[in-house]
């Protein structure tokens, strides 16, 4: 009994915690969520790839889809009779890990055993996240792109605490993997060679990373990004990168992006940016974040249509931010049931932990076609929710502008509430945060 009580740590219970939610999430999302999304976007293109590779056939996917060659590659040889289940499946797992991964990304900053678990389950509760998203999209390489990634800001934390030739060997291979998965792993590379930066400035010290070793990890994503183009490959279509980020850069309007990033991390960013001195500090004092958060967004501004889901890659810092400002502000968020029940609930709402995704292609009457007083009633819940229907609403580049412009005003009002409610209930906690 006493060997039993040893083992189980505060922190093994997490990991433990954190493996349940992974599978019981996982289990719900395969069993309520349909398989919406196959030959859509790049997804086809992953499909067409993965199909060739096992047929022995040359690759004429789009690029640059045709050069993200891992999962396609690892899925065509593991599952190659059927393809989308073994995206599915590769995929759940790369979730799984990232997971695993944020805690002990959350425990490098010193957040506490239940701030992990909260967070954590956060993380995986959400719709964008590759658990329950993967369910609905299974055609994606995000995942293992977003577990390498955060693996490299893991070791980047530790090579900044204390580096060594081991380590930034680590993140090079870490690196040139990530490369292979998306090209966008460029943004862990970039953060090393500023690992060294902080603010407030600091005189040099004998600890700083130096140059070449930091250099090491962006050499070994250029280098994976040469040997995908000298691959046979023979992409039919190649998209203007200047070109597709011209026009997002002018089709985007700019409120939509105060509504993504609601739409990404929900109603409990607005601890993070009430805490914005103490958040400022932490991110001042680790640059390289701000490196790697900068690419996501960018990323997600003018590098596709889906600003949500480019910028959950940038969940690892946000959540950082945010469980620090929970730790902050915990008793006020406690002084009142009905403040802290309507938080989680707003919270439980944006990261549809009711309902599913629904089907992008389910028919609808117009709303004014509505005979009766209640369906028409519905039909504005079901607009702002997205309960049943009006699947391109979740996303703020599609869907309806007006019912959009509403989502905002009504996250705004609650964002308000909440740092309202915050300054009448001033912090007595010291900040979670720990200096390294």
């Amino acid at each position: 009994m006493t060997a039993a009580i040893e083992f189980l740590t505060p922190q093994r219970i997490v990991y433990g915690f954190v493996i349940v939610v992974v599978l019981c999430t996982s289990a719900y999302a395969f069993r309520t969520q349909r398989v919406s999304m196959l030959r859509y976007g790049d997804g086809d293109e992953y499909l067409m790839a993965s199909e060739q590779i096992a047929e022995g056939r040359p690759q004429t996917t789009e690029a640059p889809a045709v050069y993200r060659v891992a999962l396609p590659w690892v899925v065509a040889k593991l599952f190659p009779k059927d393809i989308p289940h073994g995206y599915r499946v590769l995929n759940t797992i790369a979730g799984g890990v990232s997971a695993l991964l944020l805690v002990f990304w959350l425990r490098e900053f010193g957040v506490g055993a239940v701030l992990q678990m909260v967070v954590v389950l956060m993380f995986v509760a959400s719709w964008l996240a590759p658990i329950r998203f993967v369910s609905f999209y299974p055609l994606y390489v995000d995942p293992p792109f977003l577990a390498l990634a955060l693996l490299g800001l893991i070791l980047i934390h530790r090579i900044r605490v204390r580096w060594s030739w081991f380590r930034i060997l680590a993140l090079s291979v870490v690196c040139f993997v990530g490369a292979l998965c998306r090209e966008t792993m460029l943004f862990v590379a970039c953060a090393c060679v500023l690992v060294n930066v902080r603010f407030p400035r600091r005189p040099p010290s004998p600890n700083d990373v130096p140059m070449g070793a930091r250099c090491l990890p962006l050499a070994a994503w250029v280098m994976a990004i040469a040997v995908t183009r000298a691959l046979p490959f023979y992409p039919r279509y190649s998209f203007s990168l200047f070109g597709n980020a011209l026009f997002l850069f002018r089709t985007k309007p700019l409120f939509t992006l105060a509504l993504a990033a609601f739409f990404t991390v929900g109603p409990v960013l607005t601890l993070a940016l009430y805490d914005w001195r103490e958040s400022g500090k932490l991110l001042g004092e680790h640059f390289y974040l701000v490196v790697y958060t900068l690419g996501c967004l960018a990323t997600g501004y003018i590098g596709g249509h889906e600003t949500e889901r480019y910028w959950f890659w940038a969940a690892p810092v946000a959540y950082v931010l945010i469980a620090h400002a929970m730790a902050r502000h915990k008793d006020a968020l406690l002084h009142s049931a009905w403040v802290f029940v309507s938080l989680v609930l707003a919270q439980a709402i944006s990261e549809r932990i009711f309902w599913p995704i629904p089907d992008p292609g389910s028919g609808v009457p117009a709303f004014g076609e509505w005979p009766w007083v209640w369906p028409r009633v519905y039909s504005v819940i079901d607009r702002l929710v997205v309960i049943d229907d009006y699947f391109w609403n979740l996303w703020s580049y599609f869907g309806s502008r007006p019912f959009h412009f509403l989502m905002l005003c009504i996250d705004a009002a609650f964002a308000s509430f909440l740092c309202w409610w915050l300054y009448r209930h001033p912090s007595t906690q010291p900040s979670a945060r720990r200096n390294s």
